[in-house]
């Protein structure tokens, strides 16, 4: 199964991607309070394409990752700006990458996608980096199995657009950090 996955990144937005990105929606990690409706996710995935831009930050594309011809996940890659370099604890001397909100239909979830996809990223842009949710497991195991190494955590307040390494009663949201084991260039405060 896994020789027939493949990555397209692209800004066309298509019936089947709109009700993947709906039904991504009932994830308690993406900051809905309920799932959007099949018209709200039109308008949200068409705002996406149009301004290439998901969240605050520019993406490269709607990465749309199929088995043989069905659509079955997708992702908003995007490459990691200079302001986050202290942030994910690497150095600026490369480019660096991370997949971002990468979902995969419930029906071929625990089936070794995630690495396939990330290895076919990665033939573009080695230098990767996944961040998630740090009560999100799920996803802390798919970075772990996809050949991420547990980097750090970091504890963000959303309002203030501001983060501490260190648990803070200010800094409520806790995110995990996970470096691709195979980056090209390694962070001096990372050891492998």
């Amino acid at each position: 199964m896994n020789q027939d996955i493949r990555i397209q990144l692209d800004f066309e937005v298509t019936p089947e991607l709109v009700k993947l990105y709906r039904d991504s929606t009932e994830s308690p990690f993406l900051g809905y309070k309920a799932p959007l409706a099949l018209d709200e996710a039109w308008g949200k995935m068409l705002s996406y394409s149009h301004t290439q831009t998901y969240g605050k930050f520019k993406r490269l594309a709607i990465m749309k990752i199929f088995l043989g011809d069905e659509l079955i996940g997708f992702s908003f890659p995007r490459q990691i700006v200079s302001r986050e370099f202290s942030k994910y604890k690497i150095p600026g001397s490369v480019n660096w990458y991370r997949l971002g909100t990468i979902f995969i239909d419930k029906a071929y979830r625990g089936k070794g996608i995630i690495e396939v996809v990330v290895g076919l990223f990665r033939e573009s842009y080695p230098n990767l980096i996944w961040q998630c949710d740090a009560e999100n497991m799920a996803s802390c195991k798919a970075a772990l199995k996809a050949g991420f190494l547990f980097s750090h955590q970091y504890y963000m307040d959303e309002e203030l657009n501001s983060y501490v390494f260190e648990p803070h009663y200010l800094f409520p949201k806790a995110y995990k950090v996970f470096i691709h084991k195979e980056f090209k260039t390694m962070p001096a405060s990372f050891t492998r």
